[in-house]
């Protein structure tokens, strides 16, 4: 091997060897700070050193143990929980974010029955307080409401609707944003890298010509190897550069406290809850449950929470959860509906409620009206686009 040839497959050699350690250093600066030295969804006391380290395992995220929290998450509602989770702000999240505001105050939400058989319910939104919610609430109430106090969802223009859920969404990342458990957009592409990696095999492709040819001309196939180093080295960029955004270890001590509250949720046994206490616990945490994704479980715990109370004589008015009056609309016979997926009902699910013993409505209507209800906005589909891209750090969302 000639001396120019060594120094030419050296020099194409470290590319590659560059390009894949920068992919292997970007790959793991994609994982999730977590705090050291303390457990898994605590954050160090005061007074204490702050270290933090990269969480392991394949997604990036923690997916270690979580220990059961029997309330959410310290002042994140649950439209930042949902958001938090998954790095998603969807329908479901913003629709939780909507009922969390009506649990907290902001506005009752009333059945009206059907005009016509077969005929779709509709629901009444009365603002009840419109000032001291943080500026996208009121922001959300505001485009709503629009100077109004009495709104029927069937008169919110598709557009107004739409764009009201919209900012919401957007509000729901800045929200993550700011409370410091992401640096930046959650959805960002973070595609700086792999716009590096593009040029790099741009580059490869002209050197394996160039090189191949130039060293061909001397009856050598090194130059072909020297311009496929490079271009290796580019595709290693292109396809690892595009990335997840990390939590913050702030972030990562919330979602496993969010976790955990979810795995409350979902485990939560009847026998447990107190009946005068149902009605109250079961109104406060829907809205994470819907959030959750996991509201069919958290209605199938408090339907058994009913059964047991009319066995033993007690009476649980569930019509009317105080933000949510489902009287009207159960008794124009509310059919029950599939809560496996509040973003995008349908089916019966009158075998569950049978199953435990209880006629149509009882509590099967009452979960019924709530999926009916959180299903009316489920035509408004939030487009997976570029959200709040004004924030710091955000490259291009997807």
């Amino acid at each position: 091997m000639a001396p120019d040839d060594l120094a030419m497959l050296a020099a194409t050699t470290g590319v590659l060897v560059v390009c894949i350690v920068v992919a292997a250093v970007v790959r793991y600066r994609r994982r999730d700070e977590i705090f050291a030295g303390v457990t898994p969804g605590l954050t160090p006391a005061a007074g204490m050193p702050e270290r933090t380290v990269r969480v392991g395992g394949a997604s990036g995220a923690y997916d270690g143990p979580v220990a059961v929290q029997f309330t959410p998450p310290p002042g994140l509602t649950a439209g930042i929980v949902g958001t938090l989770v998954d790095g998603r702000a969807d329908l479901r999240d913003v629709t939780a974010a909507l009922l969390d505001l009506a649990v907290r105050g902001a506005l009752t939400i009333t059945a009206v029955p059907p005009a016509s058989e077969g005929g779709k319910p509709d629901w009444r939104l009365t603002l009840v307080q419109r000032d001291g919610w943080a500026d996208w609430e009121s922001a959300l109430l505001r485009d709503l409401f629009g100077g109004r106090d009495v709104v029927l969802m069937s008169g919110l223009t598709q557009g107004r609707f739409g764009q009201a859920m919209r900012e919401a969404q957007v509000e729901l990342y800045r929200g993550v944003v700011g409370g410091g458990y992401y640096r930046s957009h959650p959805r960002a592409k973070n595609a700086r890298v792999a716009m590096l990696g593009y040029l790099v095999v741009a580059i490869g492709i002209g050197l394996l010509g160039f090189l191949g040819f130039t060293w061909s001309q001397r009856g050598s196939w090194y130059g072909w190897m020297g311009g496929a180093l490079v271009l290796a080295g580019g595709v290693v960029l292109a396809l690892t550069g595009r990335g997840r955004t990390p939590r913050t270890a702030l972030g990562t001590a919330r979602r496993i406290q969010a976790l955990g509250f979810k795995e409350y949720l979902v485990t939560a046994e009847a026998d447990r809850i107190r009946f005068e206490e149902a009605q109250q616990i079961f109104s406060r945490y829907l809205p994470y449950a819907i959030a959750f994704g996991v509201a069919d479980r958290w209605a199938t715990t408090f339907a058994e929470v009913a059964r047991r109370a009319r066995a033993d004589g007690v009476g649980l008015a569930w019509t009317d959860l105080g933000y949510l009056d489902l009287g009207p609309l159960l008794e124009g016979g509310a059919a029950l509906v599939d809560l496996a997926d509040l973003g995008a009902l349908g089916g019966d699910a009158s075998d569950l409620w049978n199953g435990l013993g209880l006629p149509d409505g009882d509590f099967g209507d009452l979960v019924g009206g709530v999926a009916d209800f959180v299903g009316s906005g489920s035509d408004l589909a939030l487009p997976d686009g570029c959200d709040g891209c004004d924030l710091g750090g955000c490259d291009g969302c997807g």
